[in-house]
């Protein structure tokens, strides 16, 4: 007699559901390195980091305005009857004659019409506050280059990290597909002990539900196989669903665990730099806020038109001049600015402080791990390889009648887990050594491009 239950339907909803997802979108394999420049090439976010560096290169520019004049030009159109604009406006038009010195015309003007042509210049010629503005312009210009730098080397960390938990899970989707064959195996096994009268109804129901459960996961697998590469299309910036194929795999990089325990942090690590130029930038913002008080020097002029036609050139004129401006008060705005740039110059110093222990103390703490990573290693190999010796004998033993079936479950179950174990061991130890990787701001690895 045979057991027929929801093991067929199950079998039938797992074939259809993986075989209609390999058709679902294209499959492309692809490297970590080709996935790392994908990403730089790509990624949302390195495009909005490169966004904010070159606001803050326009910025410097925009300071320039302390050694740069500025000029503008300009039409202005009047006209009047008021008696001092009146023969003023036709003094600056040069149209000045005898009749308009008559009282009754300089009193009772009429109206004239007047078309002003005007170029005007700014030119700074000391502003001592303006010099340092500029210098801590460009010193949050840097801060923000390096930011964008370490935005870079963030998302090279992400790509490997996801990389690898695709490369995982598709293994442990092959791991588990596997485990599918096993046990239906195992119970076509105990059908056959069954039908002979060597195993229980129990034992039989007890495989079949192994089949089913094991079945399951494999759908769960796929699911983790779908959820990662979603994850990595993203980081990729990718716009159409494709399902990527890593031609990476799960490898143990050996490392010398003394002398990474002896490693120090880089002085080129990209954040802590642009801690350092925003330090530097709030120290220039405070000195050229302390500066407003010094006196201003800038020289002025312009050259002009005065005529009754639009744009006309009848009657021009220039005017230069220097000019010494002092604010000595200003209701206490400056005084105000002067310490809140103070205050955030402390705040930047303390804040690349707090950054610095913070990196040391992650430093010790991924070093600790990762011996502990490695450890865990060997450990899950090791267990890993012990559990399929004990899975081989009791199957061995299962298929003469010597052995309960709920002991063939449990050693089928534990062999599974423990290869997840291993799989899952040795991701974690390359996450480790990724994330010391980057906070060290030194190679480790091969993955580097």
């Amino acid at each position: 007699m045979k057991i027929t239950s929801y093991i067929h339907i199950l079998s039938v909803l797992v074939i259809s559901v993986i075989g209609g997802g390999a058709f679902a979108q294209d499959t492309q394999s692809m490297s970590l390195k080709q996935a790392i420049n994908t990403m730089l090439e790509n990624n949302w976010q390195l495009k909005m980091a490169k966004q904010q560096s070159s606001i803050a290169t326009a910025d410097v520019m925009k300071a320039n305005s302390v050694f740069l004049p500025s000029v503008s030009i300009s039409e202005t159109f009047t006209t009047t009857t008021d008696p001092m604009m009146a023969f003023g406006t036709k003094l600056g038009q040069s149209a000045i004659t005898a009749p308009d010195f008559n009282p009754d015309a300089l009193n009772d003007p009429d109206a004239i019409d007047n078309f002003a042509t005007r170029v005007e210049f700014v030119q700074p010629i000391l502003n001592l506050d303006g010099i340092y503005g500029r210098q801590a312009a460009r010193a949050a210009s840097d801060a923000v280059q390096q930011q964008e730098a370490w935005s870079q080397e963030m998302m090279v960390l992400h790509t490997k990290m996801i990389y690898y938990q695709l490369v995982l899970a598709k293994k442990g989707q092959e791991t588990v597909d596997q485990a599918v064959v096993t046990a239906q195996a195992n119970y076509q096994i105990a059908q056959n002990l069954f039908d002979q009268g060597i195993i229980t109804n129990a034992d039989l129901m007890g495989a079949e539900l192994r089949y089913t459960q094991v079945q399951s996961r494999a759908l769960q697998a796929k699911h983790a196989v779908s959820l990662v590469n979603q994850q990595l299309l993203q980081l990729l910036g990718s716009e159409v669903n494709i399902t990527i194929e890593p031609s990476d795999s799960l490898v143990l990089i050996d490392l010398n665990m003394e002398s990474i325990q002896d490693m120090q942090m880089g002085d080129q690590r990209a954040d802590l730099i642009a801690m350092e130029h925003a330090t530097k930038a709030g120290e220039l913002n405070k000195r050229s806020q302390q500066l407003g008080f010094v006196p201003r020097v800038n020289a002025f002029g312009s050259y002009g038109f005065n005529d009754t036609e639009i744009f006309g050139t009848q009657a021009d004129n220039y005017l230069v001049g220097v000019q010494l401006k002092w604010d000595l008060f200003q209701g206490g705005k400056q005084i105000g600015s002067v310490q809140r740039a103070k205050h955030e110059s402390e705040l930047a110093e303390l804040a690349l402080q707090e950054r610095q222990a913070a990196a040391k103390r992650e430093i010790i703490r991924l070093k600790n791990d990762l011996v502990l990573a490695k450890e865990q290693v060997v450990l899950s190999d090791l267990a890993s390889k012990q559990a399929k010796e004990m899975y081989a004998i009791r199957t061995d033993r299962f298929a003469e009648g010597l052995e309960k079936t709920s002991d063939l479950l449990l050693a089928e179950t534990n062999y599974l887990n423990k290869q997840l174990g291993a799989l899952q061991a040795k991701n974690h130890y390359l996450q480790i050594l990724f994330k010391l990787e980057t906070e060290l701001a030194q190679n480790l690895t091969s993955f580097n491009i």
